[in-house]
């Protein structure tokens, strides 16, 4: 896949928003506070801000304590958010043990939650995003996140595809680690290309008989997912039946994905398709956020950069991103109109 030679201001808005871009949001009122940040990374890191573009290819854990400010507003990440020196973590086996010993806000718990970032997004940015998520989702779950080795420059997307592709083993690693391990649940949360990595890596599990890792699996969310919608089709019919159910959370605002598609493959991805009827034919369900409000100005980055979206999960009795639309189907939860289309279920939110 090769990127047009000519980058204008606007590709350079997309590759921005693409990526975990620095926003603002509603003040929280509560700080500081310390969100603790298990990593599984193939990225080498040089040192504090450590854009860790290089990679052996091979998985290293360490555990990093990220103090959220004062200042914090719900949706928002800054430069104010202060990153600890790692503690590492020397084989995979300690990496989950430690995860399920780690208590969350005062007690344990043995839930977890694999955030995958996308592209363009530097080491220590996907940090901060993943504290930020721990920060204003009060999911019970302790919280990974899977850093693969991004370029993070604005002109290497194509090569950032390949590094995702060549992530999926890695990524599929960690998912046997994890289930390996006393982990009751797993969720796993993959945004923008971040979610092809995550489809990719089921993919591997799938072909290769892990039926255990699967198992383990309560549910994939994918968050303005940057999944060509054939691709996209063809990896959920690999997968089996069983598979865990599949979230996919998206804005009609997010005009970056379609002008990425306009200047590389001309593919219309999962994370921009307007009509329910194109999945009717994938079990899945879609929730459109449009009206979910934010701060995110491309619409690119759905839940995460939307504070009214976050206050109606943290509502539940247990928050969770696949609880929540399964609460939004039984109409547990008001402000949302639910249809049925073929196989796929569609939620339109309204009314937050």
């Amino acid at each position: 896949m090769k990127l047009k030679p000519v980058f204008s201001a606007l590709v350079l808005l997309v590759a921005t928003f693409l990526g975990g871009q620095v926003s603002t949001g509603f003040a929280q009122g509560e700080g500081p506070r310390v969100e603790s940040v298990f990593v599984a990374s193939t990225r080498l890191v040089d040192g504090p801000g450590s854009l860790a573009i290089r990679t052996n290819g091979i998985l290293h854990f360490d555990r990093y304590d990220i103090t959220i400010p004062t200042s914090h507003r719900v949706s928002g990440v800054s430069a104010s958010f202060s990153v600890s020196e790692p503690t590492k973590i020397d084989t995979p086996g300690a990496f989950g043990r430690s995860v399920v010993a780690s208590p969350v806000d005062g007690s344990t718990t043995r839930e977890v939650m694999v955030y995958v970032p996308g592209y363009n997004t530097g080491f220590e940015e996907s940090l901060i995003r993943a504290a930020q998520i721990g920060a204003d989702l009060n999911v019970p779950a302790n919280l990974v996140l899977f850093a693969w080795p991004s370029g993070n420059r604005l002109d290497r997307y194509a090569q950032d595809v390949q590094s995702a592709i060549d992530a999926e083993t890695a990524l599929a690693d960690l998912l046997r680690t994890l289930a390996r391990s006393r982990v009751s649940r797993i969720v796993l949360i993959g945004h923008s290309l971040g979610a092809d990595l995550v489809m990719g890596a089921l993919a591997r599990l799938q072909a290769s008989g892990s039926s255990a890792v699967f198992a383990k699996i309560g549910g994939i969310a994918l968050l303005s997912p940057d999944i060509a919608v054939d691709h996209f089709r063809a990896t959920m019919q690999q997968l089996h039946r069983d598979t865990p159910p599949v979230v996919v959370y998206l804005s009609k605002n997010d005009w970056a994905l379609r002008l990425l598609s306009d200047i590389t493959d001309k593919k219309v991805r999962l994370g921009s398709v307007i009509d329910p009827e194109e999945l009717s034919d994938l079990r899945l369900s879609v929730v459109d956020v449009t009206r979910g409000g934010g701060v995110d100005l491309a619409g690119h980055f759905a839940v995460v950069t939307q504070p009214n979206v976050l206050a109606a999960i943290n509502a539940q009795r247990h928050p969770d991103l696949i609880g929540f639309v399964n609460d939004l189907k039984r109409s547990v939860i008001a402000g949302a109109s639910v249809t049925t289309h073929g196989r796929m279920t569609h939620i339109l939110l309204q009314g937050l």
